[in-house]
């Protein structure tokens, strides 16, 4: 019997996610995207995301099947009891409800935290063809989804044009006096050692992201890689007594260790 895991995604896990995304970018009309990410740029992705939502990947015997990410359904405050929902599974996946336990899992994750409505946008063939199927409005239906928005061929890939559509669905009570959204503390740790370097000014291969290895001293001690480009700095420039602002779940996402 396959041993079933989701857990949290990590930064070091964008290579595999990026795999399973090139098939929808390459072979579908689900993602309007037309180029595939790199690496670098999915990891800026995830690591945006992470900074306030749940970012969860599905194991099936060790081997990532799918991801499914929250973010803002829009930036301004009022709606941050509102959260817009991903996922993609493999194609290659079993069928099996892994894509389902995915996706209930994440919202158990917003409903904890507080969020109220979650809202998927999909695209929507008004005649399914071999680019894209009505089986993701389907999948949102049977998870107690309603069609709310329809925008009709607003996505043009393929040299067809596409509908979109927006699907929602109250995971919780909505009081006249609403408690905030538990969003993840955002913290500050200094810089205090820099450990290596791992690449150099001088031999940092073309292309690759500048990183090192430093010490962090917040509310305790903590180790981990720092990526210059990673969306959570606000510095551009590592150095002793630099101050990485970012969130201990999403120190704990990149392996960060005490």
């Amino acid at each position: 019997m396959s041993e079933i895991t989701i857990r949290t995604a990590r930064l070091d896990d964008a290579s595999k996610l990026v795999s399973i995304y090139r098939y929808y970018v390459e072979k579908t009309a689900i993602t309007f995207e037309y180029e595939v990410p790199t690496v670098a740029e999915f990891r800026r992705r995830m690591g945006t995301m992470m900074q306030k939502y749940p970012y969860l990947v599905i194991e099936e015997d060790g081997v990532i099947q799918g991801y499914a990410y929250a973010g803002a359904f829009n930036p301004r405050e009022a709606y941050d009891w509102s959260s817009e929902l991903t996922i993609y599974m493999s194609h290659t996946a079993r069928k099996g409800g892994l894509g389902r336990r995915l996706y209930e899992a994440l919202v158990d994750q917003l409903r904890s935290m507080g969020i109220l409505n979650v809202y998927a946008c999909i695209g929507y063939p008004q005649q399914e063809d071999e680019y894209l199927t009505k089986n993701s409005e389907q999948f949102h239906r049977h998870l107690g989804f309603e069609t709310v928005g329809t925008f009709h061929h607003c996505g043009y890939k393929f040299g067809r044009w596409y509908d979109m559509i927006w699907m929602e669905k109250m995971i919780g009570s909505h009081d006249s006096v609403q408690q905030s959204v538990l969003f993840p503390e955002r913290k500050a740790y200094t810089i205090t050692e820099i450990v290596e370097d791992d690449f150099g000014c001088e031999g940092r291969p073309e292309g690759a992201e500048p990183m090192v290895t430093v010490s962090l001293d917040g509310d305790h001690g903590v180790w981990g890689k720092v990526r210059i480009a990673d969306a959570y700095l606000y510095e551009h420039h590592l150095d002793v007594g630099s101050v990485v602002h970012t969130t201990e779940m999403f120190l704990d996402s990149i392996s960060v260790r005490s």
